[in-house]
């Protein structure tokens, strides 16, 4: 379905971080409410399956997990696992995670955490996360990898 904002059309190759976060700024606008978001990427860097949010997640990645089985296992460990089976459902070759919070542009400890427990995920191979973004309550700001270390 073709839109009649070029910028979001669904065949638009995301190549660069500015184009990437300028239709994930077209299309989430602002936040709402603490979530996150999955946005696969196809090999061709389009937008592949469907556009994710995730909400009641817990406060650190590290908590344990409250999934029969894999109770031990900290959080981000399912989070990961999950992830991945969706990515090959859908035929993603990256991700890109969105965390949605109402408040400030200035990156929270808690966006940071996550951001950073999800690099240190892909360590052991899998999915490529693409990029990573904070969706606040005046738009959508990238966080770079130096603001990981």
């Amino acid at each position: 379905m073709r839109t009649s904002d070029s910028r979001l059309d669904p065949e638009r190759v995301l190549a660069t971080d500015h184009a990437l976060q300028e239709v994930l700024g077209l299309l989430l606008r602002e936040a709402n409410q603490r979530q996150f978001w999955l946005i696969f990427l196809d090999g061709t860097r389009r937008i592949v399956g469907p556009l994710m949010p995730m909400d009641d997640y817990p406060i650190s990645p590290d908590d344990p997990s409250e999934i029969e089985g894999r109770a031990d296992d900290p959080i981000i460990d399912v989070l990961w696992d999950r992830i991945g089976e969706i990515a090959k459902m859908v035929g993603a070759e990256s991700l890109v995670l969105v965390w949605e919070r109402r408040g400030p542009a200035k990156f929270s400890n808690a966006d940071l955490s996550w951001a950073r427990a999800f690099s240190a995920a892909t360590a052991d191979g899998g999915l490529p996360i693409r990029a990573q973004f904070v969706l606040h309550s005046e738009g959508i700001r990238q966080i770079a990898v130096d603001d990981l270390i």
